[in-house]
């Protein structure tokens, strides 16, 4: 192969422009499938979220139509024989600890954890980080919102939340502590477990629920895509290129450097030209007419 020759530069140039064609075209499919893979999980953390949440409003229901009151807690407070039994009953009647329950029994098969948290969680699991932190202060500062997305490109997942707003029932552990006496017998200000009651109201910001889905394994997929699409492509490249050099040989041919109109060519000092068929023959043969006259002429001169 002739680098310098035209045709190899026309290759290389052409090859240059389909290569960078094929990677504006990759990135842009990696872009793209990126943002399609965050929006399909954001869905599934958002109905994930939308389950926990009709559980929570289905237990306060039961609530308000007195299926549970602050007596039957009372009894059964009475009546567990460990304060783990104590603990586990009562959390099964609260609309919060419920949702939570539920959607978590299917986070290891649904590759997802749930959460519930809160600044000064009574389970200090649900303490919030940062991040939680920082959707809950936009929860706080915009009463309106239904959601709020965090994307960790740091560990590869998202985070997902919804606000959970207080309801009537939740004051009867959340509200007014000097109603402990009232509610729970106690004069201390704290709920039937013991914990504070945080003086909160129906319509309060309480906390929020959260879905963290890991997004390590959909964007492996994603490379294993993109590095197949890349190969196709270089292979695509390494045809055309060939078939295209191959085309560009049959049409420009290079000089024929014998002959004496050639550029590059130079003939040696008394080197005759050469000539080729037909053309060459009638030449030679005026040659040596024009010869056999000039030596006539020469021959008269002379008499």
């Amino acid at each position: 192969m002739n680098w310098h020759s035209v045709g190899t530069k026309v290759v290389a140039v052409a090859l240059a422009f389909m290569a960078l064609v094929v990677t504006d075209t990759l990135l842009y499919y990696y872009h793209s499938q990126k943002q399609k893979i965050i929006a399909h999980e954001v869905e599934t953390a958002r109905n994930l979220i939308l389950v926990s949440e009709s559980v929570r409003l289905n237990m306060a229901e039961k609530w308000q139509k007195g299926i549970f009151t602050p007596q039957m807690l009372l009894d059964i407070a009475a009546t567990a024989a460990t304060e783990q039994e104590k603990a586990d009953r009562i959390f099964a009647t609260v609309p919060v600890a419920t949702s939570w329950q539920i959607v978590q029994a299917k986070a290891k098969e649904g590759n997802f954890r749930f959460k519930a948290p809160r600044v000064g969680a009574r389970n200090v699991k649900n303490e919030a980080d940062p991040v939680e932190q920082q959707a809950l202060t936009f929860f706080q500062n915009n009463p309106d919102a239904a959601d709020y997305t965090y994307i960790d490109d740091v560990h590869d997942q998202i985070r997902f939340f919804r606000p959970v707003i207080l309801l009537q029932q939740c004051e009867i552990c959340h509200g007014d502590p000097s109603t402990s006496q009232q509610l729970w017998k106690r004069s201390d200000g704290r709920d039937l477990l013991g914990y504070p009651m945080e003086n909160k109201k129906a319509g309060d910001l309480h906390g929020a629920f959260e879905i963290i889905k890991p997004l390590t394994a959909a964007y492996a997929q994603l490379w294993q895509d993109l590095l197949k699409a890349l190969g196709y492509g270089l292979l695509a490249l390494a045809v055309i290129a060939t078939i295209l050099y191959q085309s560009i040989n049959g049409i420009i041919t290079p000089p024929d450097r014998s002959c004496p109109e050639a550029p590059g060519h130079r003939r040696r000092s008394g080197q005759p030209a050469r000539t080729h068929g037909s053309e060459g023959k009638i030449g030679v043969r005026l040659a040596g007419i024009q010869l056999q006259q000039f030596r006539q002429e020469n021959r008269q001169d002379r008499r």
